[in-house]
Formats: C-alpha cells, sequence, structure tokens
C-alpha cells in the first residue's frame, strides 16, 4: 500500500504543499511570492488606466500575473530539497511521479491566480486574449526552462533558516533567470508583432505552451538521469 502511494503525483503534490508551509524559508519565500503578485496586479491596473498597454513592461507584468508562484517558487526548486535530497534518491520513489507533482502545482498555482486575475482584466478593459496566450505558455514553456536550470543547482539551503539577510542557497545567476523567464513571453510576442500581427504572436506563444505542455507529458523528468549524480556530490558539500 505504501509503494504504491510513493508512485501517486498527489503523494508528492501533498509533501511540497507541507514543505512549503511547515519551513521557515520556503513560507516567507511564499510570502514574497503574494507581495510580488499584488505589485503586478496594481501596475497592470495603472498601466491600462494610461493606456500604456504595448511595451515590454506590459507584457511582463501580463505574464508575473500568472506565473508570480511558477518563477518565485521554481527558481529555487531542488534547493528545497538540498538537505535531503541524498536521503531522498536513496528510497524507492517514482522520480517521474515527483517532477509531475511538481509540474501540477506550478498548473494549480496559476489557474488559483486567474480566478482573481480575469476579473481585474475585465474590469480594466484590458486583453483576455492576451492572459490566455501568456497564461499557456507560462504552463508549458516556463517549468521546462525552471526544471532545467534546477538540475545545475548545487546550492545547499536549510529550510529551517529566515530568508531575509540570508543568501544560503541563493545565486546572482537566479535572479537573471528569473528576469528571462519574466521577459521571453513577452519579448516573442513583441518580436513576432513586428514581424506579422498581433494575433499571430498570441498563436505563436500558445503554440510553445503547447508544445511545452505536450513534452511535459511524456518525458517530465527532462534530462535529471543525467544530472544526479553531479546534484547528489553539489549537495553533501556544506
Amino acid at each position: 500500500m505504501l509503494k504504491a502511494l510513493k508512485q501517486n503525483i498527489f503523494y508528492y503534490l501533498h509533501l511540497e504543499v507541507i514543505m512549503i508551509l511547515r519551513n521557515k524559508k520556503p513560507l516567507n519565500n511564499l510570502y514574497q511570492i503574494f507581495l510580488i503578485y499584488l505589485f503586478s496586479v496594481i501596475v497592470y491596473i495603472y498601466i491600462c488606466n494610461n493606456n500604456l498597454s504595448d511595451s515590454i513592461i506590459f507584457y511582463m507584468v501580463v505574464s508575473l500575473m500568472s506565473a508570480s508562484f511558477i518563477l518565485g517558487h521554481g527558481i529555487f526548486l531542488l534547493t528545497w530539497e538540498s538537505t535531503y535530497f541524498c536521503f531522498f534518491m536513496t528510497r524507492k520513489i517514482s522520480i517521474r511521479s515527483f517532477f509531475q507533482a511538481k509540474y501540477l502545482l506550478f498548473f494549480l498555482s496559476a489557474i488559483a491566480l486567474s480566478v482573481f486575475n480575469v476579473p481585474v482584466i475585465i474590469l480594466t478593459g484590458g486583453s483576455l486574449l492576451m492572459y490566455f496566450a501568456f497564461l499557456i505558455f507560462n504552463i508549458g514553456t516556463l517549468p521546462i526552462l525552471i526544471v532545467s536550470a534546477s538540475f545545475f543547482n548545487n546550492e545547499r539551503a536549510s529550510l529551517d533558516k529566515d530568508i531575509f539577510f540570508n543568501y544560503e542557497g541563493y545565486g546572482i545567476w537566479q535572479y537573471l533567470l528569473f528576469l528571462l523567464e519574466i521577459i521571453l513571453p513577452g519579448l516573442i510576442f513583441s518580436e513576432v508583432s513586428k514581424i506579422w500581427s498581433k494575433n499571430v504572436a498570441l498563436f505563436a506563444i500558445s503554440f510553445l505552451g503547447i508544445i511545452g505542455l505536450t513534452f511535459l507529458i511524456f518525458l517530465p523528468c527532462l534530462f535529471f538521469s543525467k544530472r544526479r549524480y553531479p546534484m547528489i556530490s553539489g549537495f553533501n558539500q556544506k
């Protein structure tokens, strides 16, 4: 019974949620994510009210509205497990379900934020078509980039320490990656719009998102097997 449970996606999803809520570092990070999300909504309302909705900043905000948790939590993906990663890897677990649970959490977070975002977009006269195109990109393409980058992060971090003024498990590359991931859908949209049209650009980023989702369904572990042992070696170094 226990073995069957450990192959279940929802088992790992439950562990991820409990890990966030019961540990100081990921919980404080969650508070930061909430503040970033609120900031993105406020900026979105301001831009819409001042007719400034044709800039890369606006596209970044649209992306951040649905991807706040995906980016904020995902930027430290596997760092959260760094202190017990080796122990985890010696157990008979389903690596496939382990990563599928992380993708599912990303997906659910984007859907949950959309419950609040859609009324805001309607009330401000924004484009729902643009929002949903960016949403599809964020839940399909961004997780591939985030998880791939996490395979090269060997920085260990204690979960019981406060996140403020504590740079354990952090690196400048993570913030640069965070910035790139916020800009990416807007950059693609902007460049395709210049060549063809906004409708074609929306189709393009939606299509990229669908391709990403399909890829994640069939290969959720990506190239984890090739990076497993370098990660174990990195996390073992205190």
